[in-house]
């Protein structure tokens, strides 16, 4: 196989979301690209700037945290993807500073209250802390909302 077909078949995947840089190898390595062959087409991307595991990372969590996601989770994605931890504890350091997960917490709560339509009961507020804790959020800032209500 040849680095144009590698190149090509990269230009397909990128052309539907930004990718990790192990997520490229790991795809090229499942269609049988030798290692010069890999090595030659993430460098070739790298130098056009469609490779890189720093803006792939801010791209990822923005995304996630408009779902929303929470940290925990995007954390987790971001590790499962190859990305440095390094480069996830910068992108998520610089995500923090503008970043009230309490305020998300109880913004989403609210919609999801307004379609229960009564009172919450306790297997309600289990589920909707499940609900939380499944999409990535703090234990304790997802209990301190809920037992607010």
């Amino acid at each position: 196989m040849s680095f144009n077909e590698a190149r090509d078949y990269v230009y397909r995947l990128l052309k539907f979301r930004m990718r990790s840089e192990n997520e490229i190898i790991q795809r090229l390595k499942r269609k049988k690209f030798s290692d010069d062959i890999i090595k030659q087409t993430l460098e070739y991307f790298k130098r056009l700037g469609l490779l890189d595991d720093w803006k792939f990372s801010q791209i990822w969590i923005e995304e996630r945290l408009k779902k929303p996601f929470g940290l925990y989770r995007i954390k987790k994605e971001l590790k499962q993807k190859g990305v440095s931890t390094e480069i996830i504890e910068q992108v998520l350091a610089e995500k923090r500073g503008n970043y009230q997960e309490e305020a998300i917490i109880a913004k989403v709560l609210e919609d999801k209250v307004k379609k229960i339509k009564t009172p919450l009961s306790l297997k309600d507020k289990r589920r909707l802390y499940n609900w939380f804790i499944q999409r990535g959020f703090d234990a304790e800032k997802v209990s301190e909302v809920i037992t607010s209500l």
